[in-house]
Formats: structure tokens, sequence, C-alpha cells
């Protein structure tokens, strides 16, 4: 919201459009990410739901699901997340980052 705000600013001031360009592309691309990161997240919870209904019947039904729609599923998630880190700021990410994780913990 603050990125918008900032670019209706840049709007409001008569800024040439060449001078915000890289910003609204760069706004563009994280909303783009954070679309194709809650689509992977509805995708990985509704496998998940199919996941749990299989376990209490059938392991190998639960297992051939897991590695063949489960994983797959967390590997589409994981790609879009790790996306919008290398564009998100530090102060705005949520978690840390792998930076944090191998050289700070």
């Amino acid at each position: 919201a603050e990125v918008g705000e900032n670019l209706d600013a840049f709007d409001d001031a008569d800024m040439p459009k060449s001078l915000v360009r890289h910003q609204k592309a760069q706004l563009r691309r994280l909303l783009e990410g954070l679309d194709a990161t809650v689509e992977a997240l509805h995708e990985l919870d509704a496998a998940e739901e199919t996941e749990r209904a299989l376990a209490p019947t059938d392991a190998l039904a639960c297992a051939q699901h897991n590695a063949h729609v489960v994983v797959p599923a967390m590997e589409r998630l994981r790609a879009c997340v790790d996306g919008l880190e290398v564009i998100t700021d530090r102060t705005y990410w949520p978690a840390p980052s792998y930076n944090n994780m191998l050289f700070y913990v």
C-alpha cells in the first residue's frame, strides 16, 4: 500500500512518466508475485485437504499424493515466495531471509 501511495504522489506532482516507470514495473512485479503466491497457497491448501482425507484410509495413495501433488505444490509456493523476497525491502519481509538464516542464526 505504501508503494502505491508513493507512486500516486509522483503522479499528483506531475512527474514525467519516464521517472516512475521503474517503480511502477517493480510494483507490478510485486503485485503479480503476491497474486501467484496466494494462488499457490490455495493450491497447497487443497492438496493438503485431499491428503488428510486419504491418510486414515490408504497409506499408499496418501504417499503417492504427497509425492506427486503436495510436494510440487510446496515447490511452486516456495518459488513464488523466493521471487518476492528479492524485491521486498527487509523491513517489510515477515520471515528471516536466507542471508539471516545462513550467517546470523
